[in-house]
């Protein structure tokens, strides 16, 4: 049995961008973060969006090491598969489905 509900969402994914590694902030502030790699995360269980935000943002770690991080509030229906093990008293917990897309690999 399938259950749609709606909600709003918040999801933030971070990865290293070796790329970008030794270039000054004022390097990272004139790039194009869009066009830098991007695992393609998709909300698997999505039927219909409403409405999208979507931030990139570029910063460095302890090691100076530098990071991407994508941020997407998104509002929407969703699909999920109830589970009625303890009918009529069960609970339901829904779950956005989130995939990864790509895989990036780096060859030294």
């Amino acid at each position: 049995l399938k259950e749609i509900f709606r909600a709003d969402a918040f999801i933030q994914a971070r990865w290293p961008e070796p790329r970008l590694n030794g270039r000054s902030d004022q390097e990272l502030a004139r790039i194009d973060l869009n066009k830098c790699w991007n695992p393609l995360i998709y909300i698997e269980n999505i039927l219909t969006e409403s409405k999208e935000q979507h931030w990139m943002s570029v910063s460095r770690n302890s090691k100076g090491e530098t990071l991407l991080t994508e941020r997407r509030r998104l509002r929407g229906i969703f699909l999920e598969t109830l589970e009625l093990n303890d009918f009529p008293l069960d609970v339901q917990a829904s779950w956005l489905s989130v995939c990864l897309v790509t895989f990036l690999t780096y060859k030294n």
